[in-house]
């Protein structure tokens, strides 16, 4: 799966993540550490940076997919798949503050979009 990579590190270096202290999935193609392959900003940069184009956002939710996601992050997707938010946020609750401070109302997202773009099945 990484067998081309150079081990460079350039991905590591440019993740904001790591950049901050937290463990990326950065570390699995260099370390076969799997510990941060949750952790993700899904910012791209590691995935543009990689001197050998290997396509590590594609590596990493085909990994993912095969992995169960921590307790911590099944009630954050349970939302974003129910309310396209990672809080459960109720337009009925929320919209009455945006009206009164001259906001458009929200409308729940398109949950089969999120799913797609979250490649969810």
């Amino acid at each position: 799966m990484f067998d081309s990579c150079l081990k460079c590190e350039i991905c590591y270096e440019n993740c904001y993540l790591e950049q901050m202290g937290i463990s990326s999935f950065v570390r699995l193609p260099l370390h076969d550490d799997a510990t941060g392959i949750w952790n993700c900003s899904n910012c791209w940069t590691c995935h543009d940076i990689c001197p050998v184009g290997i396509p590590l956002m594609d590596l990493k939710w085909q990994i993912q997919q095969t992995l169960e996601p921590p307790s911590k992050y099944k009630a954050s997707l349970q939302n974003i798949l129910r309310y396209g938010y990672c809080l459960p946020i109720e337009p009925d609750d929320m919209n009455p503050f945006r009206m009164d401070d001259g906001l458009e109302p929200i409308t729940l997202a398109d949950t089969t979009i999120i799913a797609a773009l979250l490649r969810i099945k």
